[in-house]
């Protein structure tokens, strides 16, 4: 009976299948957060923005951005060795972390201008070695359509986090409560997702080879060379943002923006994260097979977004100053009206997000690493020139404006790009 309300697209049955793990994961902080804001403090939540901001930064090329490339063979075989590859590069990336945090500790606390850092860097190599083994079986389970796996790790993983975060609290661990529930909800993700992908694939360790990796490296080498970097100034862009504003602003500021970021960027991930995922997967099967279905497709999406997001932005706006006070105490109210001035950036970030893998699927890393690279000098240089000037709302809302018509353009230059190559085709 029940298959009688069942989706029949595969395309939304998919994307429901992950926003229902999605839905319960970004839930469980949405419901805690009134609690970890009387736990914590502003400053706090600087502190650890600045940590969750580097380990993310460094954990987003840690694969090599090889995860990108599981979803592009054919063959399960070479699909897996990229697998293995992503794995091997993540161990490579936590080592050379260690030796950074060692060595130059103190000169990386003095640049951040926040010292109540020192002791939480140590925890950053385990932090970005676990992302990055956790993107490769992430993208690997995309490839295999296993959805319910990747709800289920995500589940898992929140909840733990949660759990801990509250838990650490209440005994006063301060930052390092907060950290720690991270790095422990990220560990039974990851082995959670390992026990499945492992129990589909017995014949793991024979099929992964030195050689086949090595070869299938090259290959995809692009993905190295361009879409690593390109990821590493995109994420600097967005969720590196408090980093930048921690050199020219104290950590309770830092730690507002990033508090009231992540609150209205929860519901959003819920939707676009899910999307982004069955998108990429849909698109490259048909821009192996029908390029116009492509085009077609991703417009459709993207005003799918306009109209859902666009109301959502302007009542969070108006009511986020008065919502954010009554919720979560009296001295998180500022982060409410932050909201307003980044609001242009969410816009523009979440209409190109879920379609961002069209970049990796046209072979376009070289172009996204240029953007990307100008995204970040153009936050850069726009801080440098109000903070004598103008408050950090101004600013706020300058870098969200500039950022926004940025996207704006990288999504007309892709539909250009995609137009063009259908043209090419239909010449031949």
């Amino acid at each position: 009976m029940f298959r009688r309300f069942s989706p029949k697209s595969e395309f939304i049955r998919n994307i429901l299948t992950l926003m229902t793990g999605s839905s319960i994961s970004q839930t469980i902080p949405i419901i805690v957060a009134p609690i970890l804001t009387r736990l914590y403090s502003p400053e706090e939540f600087g502190i650890f923005a600045l940590y969750v901001s580097i380990t993310t930064i460094i954990a987003s090329i840690a694969t090599g951005r090889y995860e990108l490339a599981i979803l592009l063979p054919k063959s399960n075989i070479q699909a897996l060795n990229i697998v293995g590859l992503s794995m091997v590069f993540s161990v490579i990336t936590g080592l050379i972390t260690i030796l950074v945090v060692y060595f130059f500790n103190t000169q990386l606390t003095s640049i951040l201008k926040a010292p109540e850092l020192s002791a939480s860097l140590y925890f950053m190599p385990i932090t970005v070695f676990l992302t990055g083994i956790y993107q490769s079986l992430n993208y690997w389970n995309n490839r295999e359509k296993k959805y319910l796996n990747l709800s289920k790790s995500k589940v898992i993983q929140a909840s733990i986090t949660s759990l801990l975060n509250v838990g650490m609290g209440f005994q006063k661990f301060g930052v390092s409560g907060l950290i720690v529930g991270t790095i422990i909800g990220l560990v039974f993700s990851v082995i959670f997702l390992i026990k499945t992908t492992i129990n589909r694939n017995l014949n793991v360790s024979k099929t992964i080879q030195y050689k086949k990796m090595f070869a299938l490296g090259k290959k995809y080498s692009d993905f190295l060379k361009f879409a690593s970097v390109s990821a590493l100034f995109n994420n600097l862009s967005s969720i590196g943002l408090p980093i930048i504003f921690g050199i020219f602003f104290d950590n309770a500021i830092v730690g507002l923006y990033y508090f009231a970021s992540r609150i209205i960027r929860l519901p959003l991930k819920l939707i676009f994260n899910s999307l982004s995922q069955v998108y990429y997967q849909k698109a490259t099967e048909l821009y192996s097979n029908d390029k116009k279905s492509l085009l077609i497709f991703t417009w459709k999406i993207q005003l799918k977004i306009i109209i859902f997001i666009t109301p959502f932005l302007v009542i969070t706006s108006l009511f986020a100053p008065y919502a954010f006070e009554i919720i979560f105490g009296q001295e998180w109210a500022k982060a409410g009206e932050y909201v307003k001035y980044f609001a242009p950036f969410i816009l523009s970030n979440s209409l190109y997000s879920p379609v961002s893998s069209l970049g990796s699927i046209l072979n376009k890393q070289k172009q996204m690493l240029y953007f990307n690279v100008c995204l970040v000098f153009s936050q850069i240089f726009i801080i440098y020139i109000c903070n004598d000037h103008f408050n950090f709302e101004f600013t706020l809302l300058i870098i969200s404006i500039i950022n926004g018509l940025q996207y704006l353009g990288l999504q007309l230059y892709m539909r250009k790009t995609l137009k063009f190559i259908i043209s090419q085709e239909n010449l031949k």
